[in-house]
C-alpha cells in the first residue's frame, strides 16, 4: 500500500491480542527514506509509530525500507533493506537491516533496543535481498536471496540470530544449475522452520529445516511445478495443525498475464492436500507476503 506522499507499507501481522503491526517506508522532505513501524489498536487507532534510519549513509540519500516484522513477548523485530552504496556501485545494493524494539508493559510504547546492518553473504560485490523474519523460540530467523553473479543468478539464504542481535549460524539453499529465491518463512509448533519461494521461477520451492545445536539442517526440500506457469510473490502461513498454506501469483509463460492466484495446502512433510488456481478477470495481481 502506498500513497502520493511517498509513504509505503510492505507488510503487516496481527499479534495474539489482535493488535496490528505495519512496516514500510516514508520519504522525507530532505529526500532520505526511513523505515516505518506502526502499531494499531483493534479499532484502528495508533498505539505508536517509529521511524528507523540506516547507520550507513547512502549517496546521495540515506535509504531504509522495512519489509517484515515479528513479535515475541515484549520484543518486536523488524527487517529491511538499505542502500549504502553510491550510484556507481548500485548493483551492490541492497544490504540487510535487522532491529529490535522493546515494548513497555502495556504495549503502548516501544524503544529501539539494538540495530544491526550487514551484507556480503555471497561476497562484498553482491546484492542481498532480505524478504521475511520469524521468531524461533526466543531467537529469530531472517530469510531472503543473494545475487551470486553467476548464470544461476540467485541463492536463497537463512540467518539465525539470538535475541541480542548476534548471528548464531547461517546457511544457503542452492542448486548447481538454477536460481533460488526465498520469499517467506514460518515456524511450526515444534520450532521447525519452513521457507517458501521459487526454484528457477517455474517451480514453487518449499523447504523444512530444523536446528541441531548451532546448525541449521535441512529435513526436506520439494518443488512444485504446473505446466505453462511461472510463480512470483510466494508466501505461506502455518495453521494450528502444522499444515502449510502456500499462496502465489501464477504468471502465464506464453502471454505474461498475471491474472491467476495459486493456492496449495500441504502436510507437514510437504505432501499436497489441495492445489487450485483462481482466476482474476481484467486486472493484473500481486501478493504482498
Amino acid at each position: 500500500v502506498s500513497d502520493a506522499n511517498n509513504v509505503k507499507f510492505n507488510g503487516s501481522f496481527a499479534a495474539s491480542d489482535k493488535t496490528i503491526y505495519l512496516v514500510g517506508s516514508g520519504v522525507g522532505s530532505d529526500g532520505n527514506t526511513s523505515g516505518i513501524l506502526q502499531k494499531l489498536n483493534t479499532d484502528g487507532s495508533t498505539y505508536y509509530s517509529k521511524s528507523l534510519s540506516s547507520t550507513q549513509p547512502g549517496t546521495p540519500n540515506n535509504y531504509c525500507e522495512l519489509v517484515s516484522a515479528c513479535k515475541n513477548g515484549t520484543s518486536v523485530y523488524v527487517v529491511g533493506r538499505t542502500k549504502p552504496n553510491a550510484s556507481l556501485n548500485n548493483a551492490y545494493n541492497p544490504d540487510i537491516l535487522v532491529a529490535k524494539y522493546t515494548e513497555n508493559s502495556t504495549g503502548s510504547a516501544a524503544n529501539l533496543t539494538w540495530q544491526r546492518e550487514f551484507a556480503g553473504i555471497s561476497g562484498i560485490t553482491r546484492s542481498d535481498i532480505v524478504t521475511d523474519i520469524a521468531s524461533v523460540g526466543d531467537n529469530i530467523v531472517i530469510v531472503g536471496y543473494t545475487n551470486t553473479n553467476t548464470t544461476s543468478v540467485y541463492d536463497g539464504f537463512l540467518i539465525y540470530m539470538n535475541s541480542s542481535g548476534d548471528v548464531i549460524t547461517k546457511r544457503k539453499i542452492t542448486s548447481a544449475s538454477y536460481g533460488e529465491k526465498i520469499t517467506s518463512v514460518r515456524v511450526d509448533s515444534n520450532n521447525n522452520i519452513f521457507v517458501v519461494g521459487t526454484y528457477s521461477d517455474t517451480n514453487i520451492l518449499v523447504s523444512k529445516l530444523y536446528l541441531s545445536g548451532n546448525r541449521l539442517l535441512e529435513d526436506w526440500s520439494k518443488s512444485y511445478s504446473y505446466t505453462g506457469y511461472k510463480f512470483t510473490d510466494v508466501s505461506a502461513v502455518i495453521d494450528e495443525y502444522d499444515q502449510i498454506y502456500v499462496t502465489s501469483c501464477a504468471e502465464s509463460i506464453s502471454t505474461g498475464d498475471r491474472k491467476v492466484l495459486h493456492f496449495m495446502r500441504l502436510s507437514n512433510v510437504g505432501d499436497i492436500i489441495k492445489s487450485q488456481f483462481n482466476g482474476v478477470s481484467n486486472s493484473s495481481i500481486s501478493i504482498t507476503p
